[in-house]
């Protein structure tokens, strides 16, 4: 996502990368998951002021 953006317009800005994927439509991150079944962490690094993107929940199925 930001490689492709205009680099003119975009250069200086700060990323949080689950906040810029989600403005861009991209909002199931349960591919980065260790354990599907613990919630990934937040980073340390991360403003207060960031706000949580709810997870979308991906169902699982055997039969594909």
């Amino acid at each position: 996502v930001i490689l492709s953006k205009d680099s003119q317009e975009f250069t200086g800005n700060f990323c949080v990368d689950d906040v810029l994927l989600a403005a861009e439509g991209v909002t199931d991150f349960s591919v980065y998951r260790v354990d599907p079944d613990k919630t990934l962490w937040s980073d340390f690094f991360v403003p207060d002021d960031i706000p949580e993107i709810e997870p979308v929940v991906m169902a699982m199925n055997p039969g594909a």
